[in-house]
């Protein structure tokens, strides 16, 4: 009779807390899911492993807007009907926005790191064509050919800026050094050997 007792007194207390522990006008679940009249699902919203997760559907079930918080930072995800169409990611070192073309390929990326801004034009193979970056020693501005290779180069350091122009190669053929004084302007044989320069 009196473990019966006890057993009831704990039970009680269990409920109590369980009461108490529920706030006023608050649910409380680990996943919720919209349907249209139609019963098709139209948005998500729930914990997955690595954290809340919210999903917004177009009428063919088709993602249109992610928004997901995980350990290792913040993402957010525009679709259009090929994919992702807008990307913005944020973490503890860095952020980013990549926008795509309506194929759903990387077009521009944009990136916010330790070393400074990036920015990054890509064409529709999705190499990197156009480059323009603040580093530790200066802003510096690369153009790159159909085959993925730098054909020119620019960079502005605290004594002054540098511009070299490639071949297909990737050899530098003319070099303009204007952190000289006075400057100087090189030109480059296929072999790297200097053919003329002046001053």
């Amino acid at each position: 009779m009196k473990h019966r007792y006890w057993l009831l007194i704990v039970l009680f207390m269990g409920i109590a807390s369980m009461a108490w522990a529920q706030e006023p006008g608050v649910v409380r679940a680990t996943g919720f899911v919209l349907v249209d009249d139609q019963g098709r699902e139209r948005a998500k919203l729930g914990m997955g492993s690595e954290g809340p997760a919210l999903m917004l559907c177009d009428e063919d079930g088709l993602p249109r807007f992610t928004l997901q918080v995980e350990k290792a930072g913040t993402g957010l995800i525009l679709f259009g009907e090929n994919g992702p169409n807008f990307v913005l990611a944020v973490s503890k070192d860095s952020s980013g926005l990549i926008l795509c073309d309506e194929s759903g390929k990387t077009r521009i990326k944009l990136n916010m790191g330790k070393d400074g801004p990036e920015l990054r034009l890509k064409d529709e193979s999705g190499e990197s064509r156009i480059v323009l970056k603040i580093g530790k020693s200066g802003p510096f501005f690369n153009l790159y050919d159909d085959d993925g290779k730098l054909r020119l180069y620019v960079v502005v350091e605290k004594d002054g800026p540098v511009l070299l122009l490639t071949d297909e190669s990737g050899k530098c053929r003319i070099a303009i050094d204007a952190k000289r004084n006075p400057p100087k302007l090189i030109l480059f044989d296929e072999n790297g050997k200097t053919i003329w320069k002046a001053p």
